[in-house]
């Protein structure tokens, strides 16, 4: 059917599909990653986690006794650094996907215009 329709619209059909593909390119290149949406939130909560954490410092200067154990500190401490890794993880191993998609349509595109030569030629 596309063979059809190539044929009888000519450039306008490749150019249309170029465009779709030129468009899918750039809408894979410009998604966010994970880290992106992490120093977003980091950046919107900030103060917010700041004054927690004076709030905490000042409360267990006036109750140490509710300070939590180094044992809970350091599982906290650990979870907060799994937090922060994990999502790196998975951003590497998007965007290897995402540049295997990138790759696939230029390829695409590319074998287009080679048989599209290959058409005008004969």
């Amino acid at each position: 059917m596309a063979r059809v329709e190539a044929k009888v619209r000519g450039q306008q059909f490749w150019s249309e599909r170029f465009s779709v593909i030129d468009t899918k390119v750039a809408e894979i290149r410009a998604t966010p990653t994970l880290a992106d949406f992490d120093a977003m939130a980091s950046k919107l909560m900030g103060s917010a986690v700041q004054r927690e954490k004076e709030q905490l410092a000042q409360l267990y200067a006036e109750h140490p006794e509710l300070r939590p154990s180094a044992a809970t500190t350091l599982a906290v401490t650990l979870r907060a650094e799994a937090d922060r890794l994990e999502p790196i993880d998975l951003d590497n191993w998007l965007l290897v996907v995402r540049e295997d998609q990138v790759q696939t349509m230029l390829a695409c595109k590319s074998a287009i215009v080679s048989q599209h030569l290959a058409q005008a030629n004969r």
